[in-house]
């Protein structure tokens, strides 16, 4: 099918300012004279027009009753009642180079019970390529509530798809109005989903963004559901059910500038967009489209308390994620609370002595544990507490450490007690299993482990380094033991031994940490060599 566009004087249309995390994203005014011919695949099919009740018979989610849906179940253009565009091509304060379309089937089409926002590489408005930004802004805006957002990814290179919240940005200003980040992706990190929220004390532009981000199978095949729960006291982000970041209410560090740190206790409204360029990275002279399927948009609200005088639920499914030689990684479900779990209590309990400490506090739903004595059998403790100080019930499980390896062994990186920052994928190196990747400077790893010979020792690290290098500090029990420089050795699995400068250790057990000063290497293995 060949698709005219003729599009013939002023059409001026007057736009919010928004901005994203790690760029800016705002619109602006634009006036367009623009005659354009080019090639589309889409079928041009009838219109079937959205089911009114098309949200009355989904099931609640615990407390959560539906308030709004978009369950894409119908055909054409997205629906007008709910939905409109944000329109222009000025680069949206990141250097994009779309050009946002109003209401261009290429763009933006309901089919399949899908909305199907495509990206695509045409000349449009003095820009090489198209997009589609929607904005629920003063038709759907919400205070609070479970969102769900159901959805498959674009992977090509170059693409920035998200999936957002803006607060009142008339009345604030950016980032003053507040702005959640439900998803982000980009195709130059293909897999790593981004979570973030934006205030004026916390933002990019200053540096004190709060983010995380979870590595996920396959988000370009596969649906997920894209998740946060926002109540009066927090926001906290899911994937696939699984909580992964929270950001609490901020008052108590910030009580006479709330605001500037929770502006989250006002209307926000939805943003579905797929940028090219700016974080995305550079668009390949390959790339003709991508696409962004969502399934459905979902929010569901309930009533929160004045005052939380319930303690939260008993925590479920704690189980032994990972146990390794040093250390053991324990997971559970995300507990339940009228306003939300503000951090969880983690507890060993010696079975021999009867002796009970706190191992330490985590605000998700993970925890690992470390620091206990070799060969001892120890029941583990988690207690949610709300932010009124209520702790649910205990849940417990069993766990035996093993005996600390010793440095002379291979020990492989992911294989560490605790870490920050880290991630673990498949390696392609000779010995296969996994590797540590997505290093940056300040990241760390640590290691719980025993010396039997004193005397002086080098590190062998079995590492694959970009073309920008990387380096390494080592240290035992915080004393600096030496820096090693990687030069670059071709790729992210391209592996080489590298050798560290000597050092001396005494007999004993330490705990050992590598940081990273300098990003861009991989990490495999590495083993401590006594000299001759």
């Amino acid at each position: 099918m060949r698709k005219i566009i003729v599009i013939i004087g002023c059409i001026c249309t007057i736009l919010l300012v928004y901005a994203c995390d790690r760029n800016t994203k705002s619109t602006t005014e634009e006036t367009t004279t623009t005659v354009i011919t080019t090639t589309t695949t889409e079928e041009q099919l009838p219109d079937i027009p959205p089911s009114l009740d098309m949200c009355d018979d989904l099931p609640d989610q615990g407390d959560y009753k539906i308030a709004w849906c978009d369950e894409f179940n119908y055909q054409g253009l997205p629906d007008d009642t709910k939905w409109q565009y944000d329109v222009g091509g000025n680069g949206w304060g990141n250097n994009e180079v779309q050009y946002y379309t109003r209401a261009d089937r290429d763009n933006v089409v309901v089919k399949n019970d899908n909305l199907i926002i495509t990206a695509r590489k045409e000349s449009f408005g003095g820009r090489n390529y198209t997009s589609t930004r929607l904005n629920s802004a003063g038709k759907s805006e919400f205070l609070y509530g479970k969102i769900d957002i159901r959805a498959k990814l674009p992977g090509e290179k170059g693409t920035w798809p998200a999936l957002w919240m803006l607060g009142n940005f008339e009345k604030y200003g950016w980032p003053g109005c507040g702005e959640v980040d439900i998803m982000e992706h980009v195709g130059n990190d293909l897999n790593r989903v981004h979570g973030s929220i934006h205030t004026k004390n916390y933002n990019h532009k200053e540096g004190t963004q709060k983010t995380a981000s979870l590595y996920v199978q396959d988000v370009v095949n596969n649906y997920h559901i894209y998740s946060i729960e926002w109540t009066p006291k927090q926001i906290r982000f899911f994937i696939d059910g699984l909580n992964y970041f929270v950001f609490n209410n901020d008052e108590i560090n910030n009580p006479n500038n709330s605001h500037d740190s929770w502006p989250f206790d006002e209307k926000m409204f939805f943003i579905l967009n797929i940028a090219l360029g700016g974080w995305g990275g550079t668009v390949p002279s390959s790339f003709t489209e991508a696409k962004m399927y969502v399934d459905y948009v979902r929010v569901y609200q309930k009533e929160f308390p004045e005052n939380d005088t319930v303690a939260p639920d008993k925590v479920e499914n704690l189980k032994m994620n990972l146990k390794l030689k040093n250390s053991a990684s324990f997971i559970w479900d995300a507990a339940n609370d009228d306003l939300g779990v503000k951090y969880y209590e983690i507890y060993a309990k010696n079975k021999t002595t009867n002796e009970e400490e706190l191992l330490g506090t985590s605000n998700l739903p993970k925890f690992v544990v470390t620091g206990l004595n070799e060969s001892t059998s120890y029941e583990i403790k988690v207690i949610a507490v709300d932010f009124e100080n209520n702790k649910s019930e205990p849940a417990s499980i069993d766990y035996t450490t093993d005996e600390n390896q010793a440095v002379t062994e291979k020990i492989q990186a992911e294989e560490y007690a605790t870490m920050s920052g880290i991630d673990i994928e498949d390696t392609v190196d000779t010995d296969g299993g996994k590797n540590v990747g997505w290093m940056d400077a300040g990241d760390y790893l640590t290691y719980q482990l025993n010396v039997y010979e004193p005397g002086n020792y080098y590190i062998n690290y079995r590492v694959a380094v970009n073309t920008s290098g990387a380096k390494y500090e080592l240290y035992c029990d915080d004393k600096l033991l030496a820096t090693t420089q990687f030069n670059s050795t071709g790729g992210w699995q391209n592996w080489n031994t590298v050798v560290s400068n000597e050092f001396q250790l005494e007999k004993g057990s330490y705990l050992f940490k590598i940081k990273v000063t300098v990003p861009g290497s991989n990490l495999n293995w590495f083993q401590f060599i006594k000299s001759e």
